[in-house]
């Protein structure tokens, strides 16, 4: 009497279905449409500093990865108190944040919370970018509780700062929850 196993069975059944398979491999032509480059504007603006910015144009998603620059972009940014500067087109890197930059500015920004600052930019081809951006409002302090002694707070930089510096007490508890509490500063 023969006698066949499922496990026996199901290993011949699927080797014979993956042979029986001529060619698991089908070609789809897509169509990337092609359209004008954009412009792109990446800037961070900090206390103090002096405002840098980077700009460079879109391109076709199978292009060569070496960006494109452009040269003739016009870049001004304007602030509170009638601050409004056209920034230099010189380019640079800036070691402190690791980020390249093709313009900067040649003055200090005087940042006070709340203040709002636009940027504008454009180039000889007629594209405009613009931009609007508000500072934050800086806390004068920060309660952190866990039930875990372990755990990551995502946040800023100064945030992080003193979080990392915070020792989270040992909970008998096994929840991982962690909560913050974040008082803003009071404008005087």
């Amino acid at each position: 009497m023969l006698t066949f196993s499922i496990r026996r069975l199901l290993p011949l059944v699927l080797l014979a279905g993956l042979a029986s398979c001529d060619n698991l491999q089908q070609d789809i032509d897509v169509v990337i449409p092609d359209g004008p480059a954009q412009l792109v504007v990446e800037c961070y603006l900090e206390p103090n500093q002096r405002a840098q910015l980077t700009v460079s144009e879109t391109a076709p998603y199978l292009s060569s990865p070496i960006p494109v620059v452009p040269e003739d972009v016009t870049v001004v940014i304007a602030g509170p108190n009638r601050q409004r500067e056209t920034l230099l087109y010189d380019p640079g890197f800036n070691f402190v944040t690791g980020k390249v930059y093709t313009h900067r500015g040649r003055n200090r920004l005087l940042i006070q919370p709340g203040d709002v600052f636009t940027l504008e930019a454009k180039d000889k081809k007629g594209r405009v970018v613009t931009g609007t951006a508000k500072m934050p409002t800086p806390c004068h302090s920060i309660r952190l509780s866990s039930t875990s002694t372990t755990g990551r707070l995502s946040c800023g930089r100064p945030l992080c700062w003193l979080v990392s510096a915070t020792r989270w007490k040992r909970s008998t508890s096994t929840a991982s929850r962690f909560t913050a509490t974040v008082f803003p500063k009071t404008r005087r």
